[in-house]
Formats: C-alpha cells, sequence, structure tokens
C-alpha cells in the first residue's frame, strides 16, 4: 500500500465526497498523481460514511461534510434541476407545440408536465401503516383532466407557484 501525503488524502476525501465511488477515484488518482496506485480498500477508509471509515480523523470528515454540502448545494444551483424551472421550460413549449399544431409533441409535454407535478421523478412513496402492522406501498391515481391551452397554462402556472 502506498503511503498517501495530505494532497492525495484530500483528493480522495473530495472525490468520495462528490459521490465517486472507490474504483473511480482510485482511477483519478492514479491519472492526477502520475501513476500512484491506490486500492479501492485505502480509499474506502477515506469515506466517513462506511463502515472502513469509522477511524478516519476530524479533519477528513470535516472536509467530507463541507464538500458533500457544496457539492448538493451546487446541484440546487442548476435550473434545470429545479422543478418550478421544468415546468416553466415545459409550459413554454407545450404553447409553441399548441401554436403549431403540433399536436403529438403537445400530448407528449402534458404527460411530462403531469409527471413533474405529480412527482414522478423523485424517490418519495406514501406509506400506509396499518393496525395489523403491515406496510402497504400506495401510488396515488391519476386523475385524467382534458385542458385548453389556456386553462394548461394556468395549471402550470399555479404549479410552478407552489414550488
Amino acid at each position: 500500500m502506498a503511503a498517501l501525503n495530505t494532497k492525495v488524502k484530500a483528493f480522495i476525501v473530495r472525490g468520495l465526497a462528490t459521490y465517486m465511488t472507490p474504483s473511480e477515484v482510485v482511477d483519478a488518482v492514479k491519472q492526477e498523481f502520475d501513476g500512484l496506485e491506490v486500492t479501492r480498500q485505502q480509499v474506502s477508509k477515506y469515506d466517513p460514511d462506511k463502515a472502513s471509515g469509522i477511524n478516519l480523523s476530524d479533519k477528513w470528515k470535516q472536509l467530507f461534510v463541507k464538500q458533500r454540502k457544496d457539492f448538493n448545494d451546487e446541484i440546487n444551483s442548476i435550473p434545470i434541476a429545479n422543478k418550478a424551472y421544468r415546468l416553466a421550460m415545459l409550459d413554454n413549449m407545450a404553447r409553441d407545440a399548441f401554436e403549431s399544431k403540433n399536436r403529438p409533441l403537445v400530448a407528449k409535454l402534458l404527460e411530462q408536465a403531469a409527471k413533474e407535478v405529480g412527482e414522478v421523478f423523485t424517490n418519495r412513496h406514501k406509506v400506509n401503516h396499518s393496525s395489523q402492522g403491515n406496510v402497504n406501498s400506495t401510488t396515488p391515481k391519476p386523475t385524467v383532466i382534458r385542458l385548453t391551452a389556456p386553462a394548461l397554462s394556468d395549471e402550470l402556472a399555479r404549479a410552478i407557484s407552489k414550488g
């Protein structure tokens, strides 16, 4: 196992904090530090979220937490990652498609907007706990509504304002 200097350790922690896998970090270290060989197991010791990183010093834990927070905040600053932005774009595209009389595209855009509003692209699940202790995962049943272009625009604006 190679002895790692502070610069390499910081590089490894930053890579892991930005959701790189240990294998990806191994390759990145080799590329960044002129062929320096590290193992996946050695890299894993710098991830405080893993059992192998339990003895990681506070210095590296703090760097990991800061890098993870900065990375996640950066994701939130990307417009397309924002639901309101996506709905506004879909609204603009639906209006253009409607004016162009491109009905198949309007239908696809309406479906996409409905999925966005219904949070189809999230990891959230509704869970019902019955009194018998059974857990049942339920998904909301879709409601089909036929809307004119102005009504669609109003619905999208209302959804955007909700955030």
